[in-house]
């Protein structure tokens, strides 16, 4: 199964890449079909909330070596090249501590979640396999994702959905030379 896009769309070169993807697997005797998911639009708010009302040991802590990271001290040593986290990293645990902005209620994003990890599992079959972007365009400079971060939603619904799933390098970008990729993903049972 191909699905080209989440609703975000992708860069000409990406979805090329993909196209050719197809056209291979295709080549080769396998059974592809494209498929647009309308779940897929609302990927960035199933992530972001579920992840907010996730609970359990914050991220913060996790990644502390003796408790939670002093965020303050650490955001200074990223500027200076210090910091044993990434700057990713660290706006994730800082951005824990606005648990005000998930709603009370994180039922509603939890049944569209499960709506759409059924409709995958339905649409992959026992067997199958589904070919979807990782990210918008071809791999970003880093931390840039921070500057989209709906773009990334792309890859981080399956986190939330807790589906198998892999990038795949479908080569190298003719502008940038960096690379280009998709991501697999399997039915979880």
């Amino acid at each position: 199964m191909y699905v080209p896009d989440n609703g975000t769309s992708i860069t000409a070169e990406l979805s090329a890449s993909h196209h050719a993807a197809v056209s291979a697997l295709k080549s080769m005797g396998a059974n592809v079909r494209e498929l647009r998911i309308d779940r897929f639009k609302k990927s960035f708010d199933i992530w972001s909330q579920l992840l907010g009302a996730a609970g359990g040991t914050p991220f913060r802590e996790l990644i502390g070596k003796d408790g939670p990271i002093p965020l303050a001290r650490e955001f200074a040593k990223t500027l200076v090249g210090r910091s044993k986290h990434t700057l990713p990293a660290l706006s994730l645990a800082f951005l824990e501590g606005f648990s005000f902005l998930v709603p009370d209620d994180p039922t509603p994003m939890r049944e569209l979640a499960n709506e759409l990890k059924a409709e995958l599992e339905r649409e992959i079959g026992a067997n199958g396999v589904m070919l979807f972007p990782t990210f918008s365009r071809p791999a970003p400079r880093h931390n840039y994702g921070m500057l989209v971060p709906f773009h990334a939603a792309y890859t981080a619904i399956f986190n939330v959905l807790e589906m198998p799933s892999t990038a795949v390098p479908l080569g190298l970008s003719a502008t940038k030379g960096v690379p280009l990729s998709s991501a697999f993903t399997a039915k979880t049972t």
